[in-house]
């Protein structure tokens, strides 16, 4: 690595979690509270069609992503998750989830976030179901030049990498138990492909093997199309397994994601 790219590491590292409090000051005081406040949000409208394994039907999912980013990189965020087919709406599955936390998307930068996507259906599970969130560490690491030009078709883009410590300090098993401590670690890509066009990739390792449940992934992947204004893309975030596990417990499968499409304001 060279010797620039290490102050770059270094910048990053340091950069981690400012509060540009000076910069929301005279943004404030330049376009006034109000209008600071109204463009610090930001809204998502989606639809996904989830192919059902057990009939092949299809279930239509309509989602709805309140974003609030007033400083910085940190942010808190509500989703609330509809589904046109009640009946086909599984337990666990929430009807609405949250995150919050400090989210940096620049190079070699440190995020810190706290997600919620247990079954929650009523503002009491913010409280009963607080511990059965997830706290990410992650890291941004940036593949370019001679590393990414191989899988690139556009060769001045960037390919993200994310490396990231994910721990839970209680989540749900297969027998509906409450179990404690569960901690993982993912490695993440996002290559751009040609235009909007993009591939996201994740893979998964558990620190304690037993704690896997079927629902709980190898890997994850996302194929689609990405603008200003929308996302279409075909997303698959179940149980998959690698070829050579797949004989593990497993609710996954390469046909058995939604085809989702999203607005953005």
């Amino acid at each position: 690595m060279q010797a620039e790219t290490w102050d770059d590491v270094w910048n990053g590292l340091e950069g981690s979690f400012a509060l540009p409090l000076e910069q929301w000051l005279e943004d404030t005081q330049e376009k006034g509270l109000l209008e600071q406040l109204t463009r610090s949000w930001k809204a998502d409208a989606g639809l996904t069609l989830v192919k059902n394994g057990k009939d092949n039907s299809t279930t239509p999912i309509v989602n709805a992503v309140f974003t609030f980013k007033p400083l910085g990189f940190w942010f808190a965020e509500a989703s609330f998750v509809h589904y046109i087919k009640k009946s086909e709406r599984k337990p666990w599955e929430p009807d609405f989830v949250y995150r919050f936390g400090c989210e940096d998307w620049r190079p070699y930068t440190l995020s810190l976030v706290y997600s919620n996507y247990a079954g929650n259906r009523s503002s009491s599970d913010i409280v009963e179901k607080y511990d059965q969130g997830t706290y990410t560490l992650t890291w941004n690491l940036p593949l370019s030049g001679e590393l990414a030009r191989p899988f690139l078709i556009e060769t001045d883009k960037t390919i993200g990498c994310k490396v990231s410590l994910l721990h839970s300090p209680r989540y749900v098993d297969k027998d509906g138990q409450l179990q404690r401590n569960q901690t993982r670690l993912s490695l993440s890509f996002d290559t751009p492909i040609y235009k909007g066009w993009y591939l996201s990739f994740t893979l998964f390792s558990y620190m304690d093997k037993e704690q896997q449940q079927p629902w709980s992934p190898d890997y994850t992947f996302e194929f689609g199309y990405r603008n200003e204004y929308v996302t279409v893309a075909y997303k698959n975030y179940r149980g998959n397994r690698f070829p050579w596990r797949d004989d593990l417990p497993h609710d996954g499968g390469f046909a058995k994601g939604g085809i989702s499409i999203s607005w953005h304001w």
